[in-house]
Parts: C-alpha cells; structure tokens; sequence
C-alpha cells in the first residue's frame, strides 16, 4: 500500500519537549481495522480496542505526570489529547512510555 507523504503540521519554534497538552494519534500497523467496528452507525471496540481504552482510562495510576483528558477510538487509530505536566527529561520518558504502551497492545 502507498501513501503519498504528508505536509510536517508541527509548528517550526515550538519546544515539543515542554509540558503541555498534547493530541496524539496512534495509527494500527497497514491501518487494518483492528480496534473497533462500525456496526448500524455504531462503534464497537474489539478486544484490542477495549485493552488500548482500558489503558488509556488508567494513565494517572502509573504515569502521575500524566493526564489523560479525552480520547477516541475508532478502526484503525486511537486518537488522544493528554497533559504533562513535568520537566523535559521526565516528559520525553513519559511520551516514550505512552507509545510504547499503545504500540504494544494485542495485534497493533
């Protein structure tokens, strides 16, 4: 499958390392739908789905400096806005620690 590559949408001074709020989407490997189902113009969540949503509900009891505000998941991604609130180092850490918890869900 190609894709044509996408316009950088990151603004050119900004310091991503910094504490803030953060949207972040999580794309499923070839973008198969393996996260959720639209069923009578319903979603449904898998069971990877429903892990990846477990997950991120329970963000602020192991990443403190980490607040988890809204998310969506829909077939082939998991879309989600979050608040770190810490230093650079810990906030770099943090983000590492965020994706690699999302990429290494069942299937993803």
């Amino acid at each position: 499958m190609s894709f044509t590559p996408r316009k950088n949408i990151r603004l050119i001074d900004y310091d991503y390392s910094r504490q803030g709020l953060y949207f972040v989407t999580f794309c499923v490997k070839d973008r198969n739908c393996l996260l959720s189902q639209i069923d009578n113009s319903e979603v449904r969540l898998t069971e990877t789905g429903q892990q990846c949503g477990n997950d991120w509900k329970n963000t602020p009891s192991y990443r403190p400096n980490a607040e988890a505000l809204a998310y969506v998941i829909v077939p082939n991604h998991i879309a989600m806005v979050f608040l770190i609130s810490c230093g650079n180092l810990v906030f770099m850490t943090l983000l590492f620690w965020i994706m690699m918890s999302f990429s290494t869900c069942k299937n993803i």
